[in-house]
């Protein structure tokens, strides 16, 4: 139960959600939706359906707020840009800390369009952030376009493997 001086908000949901994010009409972008996809498709998931919910968020930004509620923990899947030149197709995990520590430095967005990481600080002001770790694949194509690039597609068995720990443990 989530509660503020205002109003009180019950949500009954699965304690833990793998959430992908990503706008499906440019290419790599939909690295996160792409995977939920994959992730439905499996009978782990269908069994872990009471414990674990797979969630395609879109390009929800600060609407994120939404799907964090109630929650224990969350596994974000996003593509994330490159650091130190990685090459297309690298796996970055991003554990909660370091999440929190650009939330609360690197926000970017206006009141209108707030970013993910907004939507983080926020949940974490209102104390309502589960542990929230991303998985993010470096894109190789963010253009319009609704073809993954192979660097993408050759990643997505890592990224099976890994959830599904993560929905196990």
């Amino acid at each position: 139960m989530t509660s503020t001086s205002l109003l009180t908000v019950t949500v009954q949901r699965a304690p833990f959600a793998i959430i992908g994010v990503g706008n499906v009409l440019m290419r790599d972008d939909a690295f996160g939706p792409t995977m939920i996809r994959e992730l439905e498709a499996l009978p782990l998931f269908t069994q872990l359906a009471d414990r674990v919910e797979l969630v395609d968020a879109g390009t929800a930004g600060f609407d994120l707020m939404h799907q964090l509620l109630g929650r224990e923990r969350v596994l974000l899947l996003d593509a994330v840009a490159s650091r130190d030149g990685e090459p297309a197709g690298t796996l970055r995990v991003i554990e909660h800390d370091e999440l929190l520590a650009m939330s609360h430095h690197n926000a970017r967005g206006t009141p209108h369009e707030p970013s993910i990481l907004a939507a983080l600080h926020v949940a974490d002001l209102a104390g309502a952030l589960p542990h929230v770790t991303l998985l993010g694949v470096v894109p190789a194509d963010v253009s319009m376009g609704t073809d993954t690039s192979a660097a993408v597609r050759e990643a997505m068995p890592d990224v099976v493997a890994w959830a599904a720990r993560w929905a196990t443990e």
